[in-house]
């Protein structure tokens, strides 16, 4: 059975190839089997990555195929996954830290993408609010 990245790895070749339903193929795969071990190491930074990269990468995918909505859907769910947990209280501090700092990881693609895209208004307004706590979160070097 292949792993997470070699199946990435593999999408990323097709990707390259513009073999775009292959690309698909493998990036899903790889999300869900990050999905399925994830839970039983939550404080895996290279799941978190690795999840994080692949639903960018079926975001490129979709995007370079003209499907605005759906490029945004991959690119909004890591992010809005992550602002939850960095804001969820019942969440120990090392996650919420760990979700705060994978914002930054997705807060950028995001706001990349709705300079080329339009987005709503409150989406828009969400993300600076995202890169408002983000900077607001960083700590002050003396």
């Amino acid at each position: 059975m292949e792993n997470w990245q070699s199946m990435m790895k593999t999408g990323n070749a097709f990707f390259e190839q513009c073999a775009w339903f292959d690309a698909q193929y493998y990036y899903q795969n790889a999300i869900s089997h990050i999905e399925a071990i994830w839970p039983s190491d939550p404080h895996n930074i290279q799941l978190l990555l690795g999840w994080i990269s692949g639903m960018h990468n079926i975001s490129a995918l979709f995007e370079i195929q003209g499907d605005f909505q759906n490029a945004l859907h991959y690119l909004k769910a890591p992010h809005e996954h992550m602002l939850s947990i960095s804001q969820d209280h019942s969440q120990t501090e090392t996650m919420q830290l760990i979700a705060l700092r994978a914002l930054k990881i997705t807060l950028i693609p995001l706001l990349e993408f709705s300079k080329d895209h339009p987005i709503c208004d409150p989406c828009l307004e969400s993300l600076h609010a995202a890169e408002n706590i983000i900077n607001s979160s960083q700590p002050i070097i003396h």
